[in-house]
């Protein structure tokens, strides 16, 4: 298994995050999800496999800490329950429904090389589109972001440390969180828009660390 199964769970934690620290700002996102499969030559069973993967919406958690969790709703019986970003431990770990590990891997390094970017102007706001190099398959790694004028706007400084897949990079140029995400890798196409926003306190620090009884796996 490798990183490239998890671009999906990085590209659709980019939502809304606390602009100081106080618990008052916490929010739950919640963003319906479309997969698309490119690549018809894929067999029967991994498509069978991607289609439970993702799940119909996921609610996607931001602590003024910043942590992330994102819970997927309706995924398979191989599909994925969550993942989430330990700021602390600047890891990101990963559970699947169908297996007893819980995987994580060190969010600090980025192994896909962004290449280049594309900003175009929306009546409203505006789209970033990030062109990326994948060192585990032929392809780029295509990730498009569309973003309302003064909505969403984060502290970029509370995801510094997490580089991978340019995460920390799109914070930064964005200075705030898409209504609308699109990436597109490996012959898949997911999209996700947003329906909601629910303002909540501090969840406990344990919501975003690992459980002690599941087994841990670096990928």
């Amino acid at each position: 298994m490798n990183k490239t199964a998890l671009f999906v769970l990085i590209t659709f934690c980019l939502t809304s995050c606390a602009q100081s620290n106080k618990s008052t700002n916490t929010r739950v996102l919640t963003f319906d999800t479309k997969l698309e499969i490119l690549d018809d030559s894929k067999s029967e069973s991994t498509k069978n496999y991607l289609n439970q993967k993702y799940g119909d919406s996921v609610n996607v958690t931001y602590d003024s800490r910043g942590n992330i969790r994102t819970d997927y709703l309706g995924s398979g019986e191989m599909g994925l329950i969550y993942n989430f970003y330990n700021s602390e431990r600047r890891l990101s770990y990963t559970k699947w429904k169908n297996l007893d590990t819980l995987y994580y891997y060190d969010a600090t390094i980025n192994e896909y090389p962004l290449d280049s970017v594309k900003r175009n102007t929306t009546p409203n706001g505006f789209v970033l589109t990030y062109y990326s190099q994948n060192p585990y398959a032929e392809g780029d790694i295509i990730q498009e972001f569309h973003f309302l004028n003064d909505s969403l706007v984060v502290n970029a400084k509370l995801y510094k440390d997490f580089k991978d897949f340019s995460f920390g990079e799109i914070i930064a140029d964005s200075k705030r969180l898409p209504i609308k995400t699109v990436s597109t890798v490996e012959g898949i196409r997911i999209t996700r828009n947003l329906l909601r926003v629910e303002h909540i306190e501090d969840p406990k620090k344990s919501f975003f660390e690992p459980n002690t009884g599941i087994p841990l796996k670096e990928l």
